[in-house]
């Protein structure tokens, strides 16, 4: 008998000759529609996890889809079809809320799940991914004028499907598990590549804000990075959003007819985590401060969605009946700036004991406060 191939099998395929584009690989599961290139700024991760995609429950395809990525003995994927791969199973590590459900899964950050993926598989996305950084860097740099329409997509592929799901995979994952992944390191050479590929004609400066730089704060976070995330940031300070010129919620496209590839929520998360990244150094509370304030004054509004929770950055139920609404992240920041403002106060107060000798919290506590 002939075999039938799964549609598993067809996506690695295709993923796998020398020309093969993401689009392609994800024609398996849309049928030629363009859902996945939905502007990231008009997207919630209610549409992110409603869409088509290929399931990692079956064991069968599940050894299929690592397989491929991961193994040396399998033949090499181009770099639109890692694009392509990565995306097609992405929506499957949105956390999805569990309330209705008696048995209650939580994750490690305390947000309630639908274990739709194991741990192992989320640990295994985020090998994946770093170890094709350099494809996916590759997918998203045009070589000539032909290839432009389907680098675009790919620039879109990765800011608005790859990057999410690594930072959804690595909320649920332990600290070791996040550093032993090699996703630390891929984010940040993600997030200088693709701020680079971004720029305008004219700019030379790379300090461009990109969905990756918020991703690699969450996972530096998680793995307890906070020296090496710090002087990151404080080496390159962010001067403009990827692909916009304007607003970074605006949906307008810029000077060079790029649309906006950050959301309000990605941007305003990376202020936020930038403070928690600070209050995790020592001394840097006025630092803490000032990325709070930037979160306060960012140009931002609510939707119906109600805002979103600062842990995982969820969007939460209400309505604002078209009423603007102030931001979760926003709220957050406030409270740890408030904090923040009192312990660089008591940074240069000579009556503040700090060390914790007599009995009280440490600058340690004091941390670890801030940051929870």
């Amino acid at each position: 008998h002939t075999h039938k191939h799964t549609t598993m099998e067809v996506a690695i395929e295709r993923a796998r000759q020398a020309n093969g584009t993401a689009s392609y690989v994800l024609d398996v599961v849309t049928g030629g529609t363009m859902e996945y290139l939905t502007p990231i700024n008009q997207q919630s991760s209610t549409q992110f996890a409603n869409r088509p995609s290929l399931s990692l429950v079956e064991p069968t395809d599940c050894s299929l889809y690592f397989n491929a990525l991961l193994s040396s003995a399998t033949p090499t994927l181009s770099p639109g079809g890692v694009v392509g791969l990565l995306s097609i199973t992405a929506s499957q590590f949105v956390p999805k809320n569990n309330n209705h459900n008696s048995n209650n899964n939580t994750s490690a950050a305390g947000v309630s799940l639908t274990r739709s993926v194991s741990n192992e598989q989320r640990y295994l996305y985020l090998r994946a991914v770093a170890l094709h950084t350099a494809s996916l860097l590759s997918a998203c740099t045009p070589c000539d004028a032909y290839s432009i329409n389907n680098t675009h997509s790919h620039v879109q592929l990765v800011h608005a499907t790859v990057i999410p799901a690594v930072g959804y995979a690595a909320q649920c994952l332990d600290r070791d598990r996040v550093l032993n992944s090699g996703i630390v390191t891929s984010l940040q050479r993600l997030a200088i590549g693709l701020g680079r590929l971004t720029l305008e004609k004219d700019d030379t400066n790379d300090s461009v804000l990109t969905a990756a730089h918020t991703e690699y704060l969450q996972c530096s976070l998680r793995s307890g990075q906070y020296d090496s995330a710090a002087a990151f940031v404080d080496a390159h300070p962010i001067y403009r959003v990827a692909g916009s010129g304007t607003s970074p919620n605006s949906s307008s496209k810029n000077s060079s007819g790029r649309e906006c590839l950050m959301s309000m929520e990605t941007y305003l998360r990376y202020f936020y985590l930038r403070g928690l990244i600070y209050a995790g150094c020592p001394h840097r509370w006025m630092d803490v401060v000032d990325s709070c304030d930037l979160c306060l004054t960012a140009p931002h509004h609510g939707d119906s969605s109600g805002g979103y929770d600062p842990q995982r950055s969820e969007r939460k139920g209400g309505h604002n009946h078209g009423h603007p609404v102030v931001s979760a992240v926003a709220i957050a920041a406030r409270k740890k700036g408030i904090l923040a403002k009192c312990l660089a106060l008591c940074d240069d107060c000579d009556a503040f004991e700090i060390s914790g000798n007599s009995g009280g919290g440490g600058v340690t506590d004091i941390q670890s406060s801030t940051l929870g």
